[in-house]
């Protein structure tokens, strides 16, 4: 199957009542700032908090990413790409929540997307849901190989590789943009962060992504290229 991503916008119902709030359920965005600031909510992502005692997990960063798609996004579909990574690696959350679908859901054009749908491949032992986590996210292999193809990237969708050569052909006095050099480091460093959670040797990872890549995507790399790929980001 092709790789295909559709933006959607809204907001669904919180997984686990009381576990997370959002403005509006019940507080304002001030009420909630000030109860992070007195010490009972902790701040997760966007606009999700939680409750201040709860650890800052994988678990609760699933249900926080959970927070902000429809029920139906919640039953019938994984947290993928940079989403994922942030479940995994923690740091600055998504901007977007990105997810896989076997399914087909409508195109949504409102102003605020929130989620981004791909429809990929994905097998089963790709996938892990950690227990009393609400949702089920890739593992950290195949989460690397999303990321260097493109797939749960809200920005620049491009293959690390296609950026690498556009970076190296920039133009000695201009170089490469900002946003499109701030897009490959950062996609560099959570590949490599990913690579290290899988305690595999380069050879080792770079077979495995060349396998998954086959029928990730419509997309060919040899093994080199994606050593030569993992090297740079490592």
């Amino acid at each position: 199957m092709a790789s295909d991503s559709t933006a959607h916008d809204g907001a669904g119902s919180p997984p686990q009542q009381g576990n997370y709030l959002r403005p509006g359920r019940p507080f304002s965005p001030a009420e909630l700032h000030s109860l992070c600031l007195d010490g009972v909510l902790q701040h997760v992502f966007a606009d999700v908090y939680a409750a201040a005692e709860l650890p800052a997990d994988r678990i609760l960063r699933t249900g926080a990413a959970a927070c902000v798609l429809s029920s139906a996004l919640q039953d019938a579909t994984v947290l993928c790409g940079e989403t994922a990574a942030w479940i995994h690696l923690g740091g600055q959350g998504p901007h977007v929540v990105t997810v896989i679908s076997a399914g087909t859901f409508r195109r949504s054009t409102g102003p605020l997307r929130r989620w981004q749908v791909h429809q990929v491949p994905l097998s089963r032992d790709e996938c892990a849901q950690h227990q009393g986590g609400l949702m089920p996210v890739t593992v950290p292999v195949r989460t690397a190989v999303d990321l260097l193809v493109g797939v749960g990237i809200p920005g620049d969708r491009r293959r690390l590789d296609e950026l690498l050569t556009h970076a190296a052909d920039a133009s000695p006095i201009s170089g490469p943009s900002l946003p499109a050099e701030h897009e490959l480091r950062r996609r560099l460093e959570l590949v490599a962060q990913l690579v290290a959670a899988t305690n595999c040797s380069a050879p080792e990872l770079a077979e495995t992504v060349c396998r998954r890549l086959s029928y990730t995507a419509r997309v060919s790399m040899s093994p080199k290229t994606v050593q030569d790929l993992l090297e740079t980001a490592l």
